[in-house]
């Protein structure tokens, strides 16, 4: 099982530099460690194709709730005066699958 990315849109999952593994394979543990194992183990043991994607679905997910806890750390933070802008550029995505993201 596989997921393909939009351009920026691996980062809030991923947190390395993206564009060095632009092209690439690159396994999963060598990006999430120990946690990699962990959704694998999910994954495999997921009796039907819909089972093994939402597994899946859910270790994404929870990479993105992450992505969303940073922004409201950073907002929270006066010391930062963040904006929207600023936050996205850090998270390498865009304002649109920010905002989604922070909605759901």
């Amino acid at each position: 099982m596989g997921a393909e990315f939009t351009p920026g849109g691996a980062f809030p999952f991923f947190g390395v530099d993206v564009e060095a593994l632009g092209g690439a394979h690159v396994s999963l543990e060598a990006i999430w460690g120990r946690e990699a194992d962990l959704v694998c183990e999910r994954v495999l043991e997921a009796k039907t194709p819909e089972a093994r994607l939402g597994a899946l679905e859910s270790a994404l997910a929870a990479r993105a709730a992450r992505a969303v806890d940073f922004a409201l750390a950073a907002f929270a933070d006066p010391s930062r005066a963040s904006t929207v802008a600023d936050v996205t550029g850090r998270l390498g995505m865009s304002a649109k699958r920010f905002i989604r993201s922070f909605t759901e």
